[in-house]
């Protein structure tokens, strides 16, 4: 019997001995698991290129799923800036967008404010009676010269846009306070401008011509 009890903790303990290494090797080779992120060396503005020159890869003791960080390099991934990024920041996914997504519009606006590449504005169309009606919102300026502007819109409104710039209305822009975009097709100016500034055209009087 006593013999029979000895073998029995030997066994017992041998199995608790193994069980502990188990949890220990996990243990550290948890910690030792990493993921590639791909960190800023400079600040990039709002719509310009995902560039390998931009980034490098770097190794971080992680988990897949730990956190929000895009794990595409710019040779797999072609893709524009969301927003304005300093150095050092880890690109998270959200960060980019498909170039697919976005077109560029070229503009011309009236007395602008002074803009540069990366600025955002909102756009406004005079309308009849002397009203001004936001057609856009949060758009990312890619070039700016005087009222020359060269700007991203989404490609669900490409159409629209192409309708307005090519036509005789009146374009103002602002500095954006906020992002409110939306996406709009109309195949018209009138409804090209009905579209974009929303329920606040509902009623008004057709386009008015720049003087």
């Amino acid at each position: 019997m006593n013999r029979r009890r000895l073998t029995a903790a030997i066994f017992f303990s041998v199995v608790i001995v193994l069980v502990l290494g188990v949890m220990v090797y996990l243990e550290q080779a948890g910690r030792q698991q990493t993921v590639t992120v791909y960190m800023l060396k400079h600040a990039v503005l709002a719509g310009s290129t995902y560039s390998a020159d931009d980034v490098s890869a770097v190794a971080v003791r992680a988990q897949e799923g730990d956190f929000n960080y895009e794990h595409r390099a710019p040779g797999q991934y072609s893709a524009r800036y969301t927003q304005d990024l300093k150095g050092n920041d880890i690109l998270r996914d959200d960060d980019l967008v498909d170039v697919r997504a976005q077109v560029e519009v070229a503009l011309t606006v009236q007395a602008p404010p002074p803009l540069s590449a990366g600025d955002r504005i909102d756009v406004f169309a005079a309308v009849g009676g002397g009203r001004q009606a936001r057609i856009g919102q949060g758009i990312p300026v890619l070039t700016a010269s005087g009222g020359a502007l060269t700007v991203l819109v989404p490609v669900q409104q490409e159409e629209a846009w192409i309708s307005v710039t090519s036509s005789s209305i009146a374009l103002h822009a602002a500095r954006s306070a906020q992002l409110d975009p939306s996406s709009l097709q109309p195949l018209s100016p009138d409804d090209a401008v009905s579209r974009l500034c929303g329920s606040s055209c509902v009623g008004v009087a057709s386009p008015a011509a720049a003087p």
